[in-house]
């Protein structure tokens, strides 16, 4: 990138938007959020859904949730207790001490609970205290169904840490309404648990049961939101669309005083599977946040955003951007 390319992409990623808003960012999910952070695959007998972790605001605890996937402690390990419309619950019990019986996942790693000012909101995921009379946190998980933040603060025990990304919800409320649970008395689990059934080695060929595996995708947090080739003059952004994960080329043309930026829609790419930083568009603000732009493959630009302009649906203004 030049120095004058920022000039550049000022007067022409105001202009781009528009298209996009119409054509793709209008239809997203009101609970996209950017979350810089990395990314989680968790297959479960229900469905696949992502996790995007908040590597920033809550490294502690993303650092030891990572060490147990990495280690692959959460692969055949299950839901183990849920609350219907409140909480979900796993990476407590694992089918590895099978076949003398379900038991505990062993501890590799623990952390005290951190304060990561992020709220237990809907599709959050939080790390929770096994036992609170040892104060630390091992590799016991929660998904928030439903608004939780009331059990916000680590004295509560519940660390958010990263959140579901995309209709993947929808997977982890099929798995909610499913409610398997285990017996307490069985494999000592708190009083509180809202277990109604026994869990044991046979448990794996009930219809009830869902299975948990858990990889990571990409642990690089720094990996690029959207990229600028000069060479062939195109702006790519990932972007979370429909709950669905898309990959966007816009052509950039200069017209002397005014840039605009169009999407070359038939080339619109639906990924698989997310990658780290994807764009947000909050579609109640209109405004698209980009956490960090890289040209020719080198990182220069973060924290870029975008605005519609009063005077015009058709047009999305750079309102701020800081050069790395």
């Amino acid at each position: 990138m030049t120095l004058t390319l920022m000039p550049f992409l000022c007067c022409s990623l105001s202009k781009y938007l528009v298209l996009t808003v119409l054509l793709v960012f209008t239809l997203l999910p009101a609970s996209a959020r950017l979350v810089a952070g990395t990314i989680v695959e968790v297959e479960t007998s229900m469905g696949v859904f992502f996790l995007e972790l908040d590597n920033l605001s809550a490294s502690e605890t993303t650092e030891n949730f990572i060490k147990y996937v990495a280690a692959g402690h959460y692969d055949n390990t299950f839901v183990y207790g849920t609350t219907n419309a409140s909480f979900l619950r796993g990476g407590g019990y694992t089918f590895n001490t099978c076949p003398s019986g379900v038991g505990r996942i062993e501890p590799i790693s623990s952390v005290l609970p951190e304060s990561t000012m992020l709220s237990n909101s809907g599709g959050v995921i939080s790390m929770m205290m096994r036992n609170k009379a040892t104060d630390v946190i091992t590799s016991d998980w929660t998904i928030s169904i439903s608004d939780n933040r009331s059990y916000d603060g680590s004295d509560y025990g519940y660390i958010p840490f990263g959140r579901v990304l995309g209709y993947g919800i929808e997977v982890v409320e099929t798995i909610a309404f499913r409610n398997p649970a285990l017996g307490p008395e069985i494999l000592g689990g708190p009083e509180d648990d809202f277990f109604d059934e026994t869990i044991n080695c046979a448990t794996p060929m009930q219809d009830n049961h869902i299975s948990i595996k858990m990889t990571l995708l990409n642990d690089d947090p720094t990996a690029p939101a959207a990229s600028y080739s000069t060479r062939d003059n195109t702006l790519t952004v990932n972007v979370i669309a429909e709950g669905k994960y898309i990959e966007v080329p816009f052509d950039i043309k200069n017209q002397g005083d005014e840039i605009s930026i169009t999407p070359r829609l038939d080339e619109i790419v639906e990924m698989q599977k997310p990658v780290p930083n994807m764009a947000m568009f909050d579609d109640s603000e209109q405004i698209l946040s980009i956490g960090t732009l890289a040209v020719d493959g080198v990182v220069l630009y973060e924290d870029l955003t975008f605005s519609r302009h009063k005077s015009s649906p058709q047009w999305y203004l750079l309102q701020s951007y800081k050069k790395i």
